[in-house]
């Protein structure tokens, strides 16, 4: 679809990936990670320290750790399994808001 993909193992690497590539707009991360660090918590500190920065998140629970309620997931969460249009379109729709 014509996006630069930057990839991170865990929390830490996203945030060291967000720090030396300031074009990043989307961060996209499972809320269950490895690392000691969730998607939420991940979330957080993107939205304090980068506050411009879409947040997509995505689990394979039917009832993922946060049900919607926690505002950091707030209709951005894409269950999987995904196809990789539904995938294309929610970033597209999430980058143009």
């Amino acid at each position: 679809a014509g996006y630069t993909v930057v990839e991170a193992a865990n929390g830490a690497e996203a945030l060291a990936q967000l720090a030396t590539n300031p074009e990043i707009r989307l961060a996209f991360t499972d809320i269950v990670m490895p690392g000691g660090m969730n998607g939420e918590a991940l979330a957080r500190k993107i939205r304090a320290q980068y506050p411009d920065v879409k947040i997509l998140f995505t689990s394979g629970y039917a009832e993922s750790a946060a049900s919607g309620n926690e505002p950091t997931l707030a209709g951005n969460l894409l269950h999987k399994p995904y196809s990789p249009h539904e995938l294309i379109t929610t970033i597209g729709e999430l980058l143009h808001r």
